[in-house]
């Protein structure tokens, strides 16, 4: 995606997930070590959601039903 784009954002919030998280702590969380080589290499940060705060998820992720469907 962001060869695609040809462009990275300063941060990447993504879900609490198994592939990318590997320990959910709430201020320090273990990241997966591929994950974390990425984040290195592109210069980002990785910011896990908190698990069970929804409002911790993009507003933009309310708008996929309607352009899938």
């Amino acid at each position: 995606m962001f060869d695609f784009f040809r462009a990275v954002p300063e941060a990447v919030v993504c879900d609490n997930l198994k592939a990318a998280v590997t320990k959910a702590r709430r201020y320090a969380p273990d990241i997966n070590p591929s994950y974390q080589e990425l984040a290195e290499h592109y210069g980002i940060g990785i910011f896990p959601a908190r698990s069970r705060k929804p409002r911790d998820k993009s507003i933009a992720e309310g708008g996929v039903p309607f352009l899938v469907g």
